[in-house]
């Protein structure tokens, strides 16, 4: 846990640097590449692939920004619902030819209401996406609570984790991913997002495992689960409890882990 503390603290560096270095590049290819969409306006072939190119330059102007903004708590008084954060984070994946299904259960306590906290939308963000890429035809989005938990699983219809790697998933340079020098691989990572959203995740108090649904169903399963009242806490939930909390959970997710390793 402290080493991915330090690595993730490092990381942040890395990504402030990042932002302030390719802010200017990035602002000027896309400045640039919008005055040739208007030029080309009349030429659909290039035009379309001048759009292009300025909205993946937006793109990346906009994950610097997201990335920058991981270790704030957002506004004083800047609360959301459960299933507010859900539509947040499932909005921007709505339109990518995967069906996504959202349900949320129906409880007896109220609906838990926590701060905006861009590494909660971040980290489930993530997860979603890397659910969205692997899964064949549906993802699925569900979400319960209780007086002590809430709790949000995604799954997809994909391929699934290999067993390898459900051993070690969430380590920093390991990927889901297919490695390029294989035959057919048209991806390939060093699966950072998976270990900063985990380890995002981790500091609010969550509780995250991975899993692969039972046969003879196929596809992978993430467990996001907090202590209500570190979901709920004013701060965040990264105060000193929390952060002790994160500590006592990680290492019972551990033991988790290795207990049903020989299942998955």
């Amino acid at each position: 846990m402290l080493a991915r503390e330090q690595h993730l603290t490092q990381l942040d560096g890395l990504a402030a640097a990042a932002a302030h270095e390719l802010g200017t590049p990035l602002s000027t290819i896309v400045l640039i590449s919008r005055e040739l969409e208007r030029a080309l306006a009349d030429n659909g072939v290039l035009a379309s692939d001048v759009k292009m190119l300025r909205e993946q330059a937006q793109r990346c102007r906009d994950i610097l920004a997201k990335i920058t903004q991981l270790s704030s708590t957002g506004a004083p008084f800047d609360r959301m619902k459960l299933s507010t954060l859900i539509e947040e984070t499932v909005a921007p994946h709505r339109e990518l030819g995967v069906t996504i299904k959202v349900r949320i259960a129906v409880a007896g306590s109220k609906e838990p209401i926590g701060r905006r906290n861009p590494a909660i939308l971040y980290g489930v963000g993530n997860i979603l996406e890397n659910a969205v890429d692997f899964a064949r035809a549906t993802v699925e989005v569900n979400a319960w609570w209780n007086k002590e938990t809430v709790e949000i699983v995604i799954s997809d219809d994909g391929p699934g984790f290999a067993p390898d790697i459900l051993k070690r998933i969430g380590e920093p340079y390991l990927s889901r991913r297919r490695s390029a020098d294989e035959p057919g691989s048209d991806h390939s990572g060093l699966g950072l997002g998976v270990f900063i959203a985990r380890t995002l995740l981790e500091r609010t108090g969550a509780t995250v495992s991975f899993n692969n649904r039972v046969f003879p169903d196929h596809g992978a399963v993430v467990q996001i689960a907090w202590p209500r009242n570190l979901f709920e806490a004013e701060d965040g939930g990264e105060t000193p409890a929390a952060k002790g909390a994160l500590l006592e959970t990680g290492a019972a997710a551990a033991d988790s882990r290795e207990e049903s390793a020989p299942h998955a």
